[in-house]
């Protein structure tokens, strides 16, 4: 994960489930060297009691890393391609 951008999307999971997958990524080291994570569409992932926003605010608060929050990508009506630059060496 050193320098990369992680790209974060699901589905149907409550907001306790996702903090605690968050809090597994973080114990496994995968945020130390982390560029930036952006959250596609968490599509039913809040509950009544819980917002999925305070969450990751509360997860995140402390990093210094970006954290991007859109709609563009994952299991929705929008699900737009995310383009990639790439390094090309000719030898």
């Amino acid at each position: 994960m050193d320098n990369k951008i992680l790209m974060i999307e699901d589905t149907e999971e409550a907001p306790y489930k996702i903090d605690r997958m968050l809090t597994h990524l973080r114990n496994a080291g995968k945020f130390k060297k982390v560029k930036a994570i952006v959250f596609g569409e968490m599509g039913n992932c809040d509950s009544a009691n819980i917002d999925l926003k305070e969450v990751l605010i509360d997860e995140f608060a402390n990093d210094d890393f970006l954290i991007f929050l859109t709609q563009s990508f994952g299991y929705g009506k929008t699900n737009l391609p995310w383009r990639y630059g790439i390094r090309i060496s000719y030898q």
